[in-house]
């Protein structure tokens, strides 16, 4: 009996190691109030009676400039066929609520944090402006161009980039 309770230790100890490294070795994310500034987008992009937007929307704010770095990271992320079956196949199973954003997801959040945070993320567009124009996924260079659309004002003939340099 000891022997057996051993070998089933040792198998959930190595079963765990995967999440733990993962964990330790994951980016950190600027956070405010103790959550990351995704899970304020996710707050903000799906709003609740006790999760306010308005809320989401003040934390990201004051989240700021720390935030452009992760949003960058964001708007580049791009699934892999393998990865987006496999999220799509960990979503329909409902014995773990486990939920992944896809690449697409991801992206959308970037650019409703950038429309956040508006002129305030200016430091971001040269960066956009060259996803936009140079990435060969077209679904980052179109989410590069809506984000930079967000923190570059109107400008009456039409070009936007003019007024950051």
């Amino acid at each position: 009996m000891r022997k057996r309770c051993q070998v089933i230790l040792t198998l959930v100890v190595i079963a765990l190691l995967p999440a733990v490294a993962w964990q330790v070795r994951r980016p950190r994310q600027p956070a405010y109030q103790g959550k990351t500034i995704s899970a304020w987008l996710d707050q903000y992009s799906h709003p609740t009676p006790l999760q306010s937007r308005d809320t989401a929307q003040a934390a990201i704010q004051n989240i700021g400039t720390n935030a452009i770095p992760v949003l960058l990271k964001m708007i580049r992320t791009h699934d892999s066929p393998l990865e987006h079956s496999t999220k799509k196949l960990l979503r329909k199973q409902s014995l773990i609520p486990i939920h992944w954003h896809t690449d697409n997801e991801c992206r959308a959040q970037a650019c409703l944090g950038f429309r956040i945070l508006s002129l305030n993320a200016r430091a971001a567009a040269a960066d956009l402006a060259d996803l936009a124009i140079a990435s060969p996924d077209p679904g980052i260079r179109a989410s590069a161009a809506r984000a930079l659309n967000f923190i570059v004002p109107e400008v009456d003939d039409g070009l936007r980039i003019k007024q950051l340099f």
